[in-house]
């Protein structure tokens, strides 16, 4: 499983939109087993999709994302987890 993480910083970006890199988390049966920081200043959200695909990415994990954007990357077989889902899970 192959998690994309948007980072603002060194925190979980609010909004994907605002991050400015993406953690890339590859997960196997016994943890974590690489990972890798790509730069993305200023992407679009179609940029954010390509890159997305590009990297093999299952699941994205951001603060926030708009309902269009989420549908968009749905449409494209991404998952999502967001705060509100976390949120969700949580409580």
């Amino acid at each position: 499983m192959k998690y994309g993480i948007t980072l603002y910083g060194n925190r979980v970006a609010p909004r994907c939109s605002s991050a400015n890199s993406l953690l890339m988390i590859t997960q196997r049966r016994n943890g974590i087993n690489t990972k890798k920081r790509v730069s993305i200043p200023n992407l679009s959200l179609s940029d954010l999709c390509e890159l997305l695909l590009q990297y093999h990415i299952d699941i994205l994990v951001c603060g926030g994302i708009t309902r269009e954007h989420k549908d968009f990357l749905r449409a494209r077989n991404l998952n999502i987890i967001d705060k509100f889902q976390l949120f969700l899970y949580y409580n």
